[in-house]
């Protein structure tokens, strides 16, 4: 990742670590963003199963998986490039039981401080979209993973129908906006809004490439699944009619059309 990408990125999730905390609340469920970021998480927890041992997740934000491997007999070390999301995931675990077997700090993917063979699981969620070349993040990855161990990878769907619609809506948007701009025309903006913008740049992935890299990467993929599919874009239409469109699609992911998921999560094993 180059120096202003990872730079943005800090900023980035430094400014919404709180943000990040209400989303994961089990109570939010009332927008689009908290049921994506809520089945996510529920979808890597069945492919992780059952797990002791030592756990490292790699952008932990504010310990989003935090109790439940605690739960399973883990012992976690969780990283983020956010100090911000340091700090809430070890303020979040203080007071919970077994909180001595969690271990939070700023941590870079591409220059892991752990030794090799480390680890029996390494959890890899919403992070490899934000480098420029994952090449070194992967290797570090497969470095530190004990021979026989797994990692589950989380990266945004290239070839999601859903994706395309909304990029090529969002474009539209943002043309019009600045023509307004020119104009002097005030647009209010918020993050459900589709006007809302970051500094930071993810990227999408092809599926077959990707598991093409993880492959030569040294990892065999033990399991893969597409995830979410859902439009932000009526978003402008309503919040609870855009929730209620991506919650009836659902069962896409059980018929021959699952891979129009917005995510791919893959499960994999060292070799």
């Amino acid at each position: 990742m180059n120096k202003e990408q990872k730079e943005n990125v800090r900023v980035y999730f430094d400014d919404t670590g709180s943000d990040y905390n209400r989303v994961y609340d089990i109570k939010d469920t009332d927008s689009l963003r908290a049921y994506i970021f809520l089945s996510r998480k529920r979808k890597i927890l069945e492919l992780l199963g059952k797990h002791d041992g030592r756990v490292l997740d790699i952008g932990c934000g504010p310990g989003v998986f935090t109790e439940e491997l605690l739960k399973s007999g883990c012992e976690i070390w969780g990283i983020d490039v956010s100090e911000h999301m340091i700090k809430q995931a070890k303020d979040k675990i203080k007071e919970k039981k077994d909180s001595e077997r969690a271990h939070f700090s700023v941590g870079d993917i591409e220059k892991l401080d752990f030794p090799d063979n480390y680890f029996d699981f390494v959890l890899c969620v919403g992070v490899l979209e934000y480098l420029s070349d994952d090449s070194l993040a992967l290797k570090e990855v497969h470095r530190v993973l004990k021979a026989g161990g797994e990692a589950i990878f989380t990266v945004p769907n290239l070839l999601s129908p859903f994706s395309l619609i909304d990029k090529t809506v969002i474009f539209t948007i943002k043309a019009i906006h600045n023509v307004l701009n020119v104009f002097k025309i005030k647009v209010n903006k918020n993050k459900d809004s589709l006007l809302f913008n970051s500094s930071i740049k993810d990227k999408y992935y092809s599926p077959l490439r990707f598991n093409k890299k993880l492959s030569k990467s040294g990892f065999k993929i033990n399991r893969k699944v597409f995830h979410i599919y859902r439009l932000s874009v009526l978003n402008v239409i309503s919040r609870s009619f855009s929730l209620s469109f991506a919650r009836n699609l659902e069962g896409l992911s059980k018929s021959p059309f699952y891979w129009m998921g917005i995510n791919y999560i893959v499960k994999t094993q060292k070799s």
